[in-house]
């Protein structure tokens, strides 16, 4: 019987340690409940802000869109505006000004002023493209192909 009573008298503290060791292991190891649901409320209002942030660049760029657009408008208008003077008050000597200040108050209204052209990157022959000999004499061509 007594060897009965000094195993238990080890397994008893024994059980008694590792109760309260795992106690201990499992505390420190699963974050507490009020710790979860701080880092759940400080992550909802990450998102709100990231949210109204969103939000706020959305309408600025729709804000710097619309007044974008009125500067054109404005600048077409005072464009316009200048044209009509230039055309009802200048002499017939300023005509050709007033001629190329006509074609550029057509690109105001969506037309295309007809001596404006996209700049080439080919020179302008039959081939379309630049070719060896652009821009040489004929003889001076033929003698260096030979």
């Amino acid at each position: 019987m007594e060897a009965l009573s000094t195993h238990w008298q080890a397994v008893v503290p024994a059980l008694i340690a590792g109760i309260v060791i795992g106690y201990i292991i499992a505390t420190w190891l699963v974050p507490n409940r009020q710790g979860r649901e701080e880092l759940e409320e400080h992550l909802r209002e990450l998102k709100r802000q990231q949210q109204d942030y969103q939000a706020e660049v959305g309408q600025h760029f729709n804000r710097t869109a619309e007044l974008l657009h009125n500067l054109a408008d404005s600048y077409r208008d005072v464009h316009n505006h200048l044209a009509h003077g230039a055309e009802t008050l200048c002499t017939e000597q300023d005509a050709p000004q007033l001629k190329a200040l006509h074609d550029v108050k057509s690109l105001g209204t969506g037309g295309v002023a007809r001596h404006i052209e996209p700049p080439r990157d080919y020179a302008p022959n039959k081939q379309g493209t630049l070719g060896e000999d652009y821009g040489l004499d004929k003889s001076t061509a033929r003698d260096s192909r030979s």
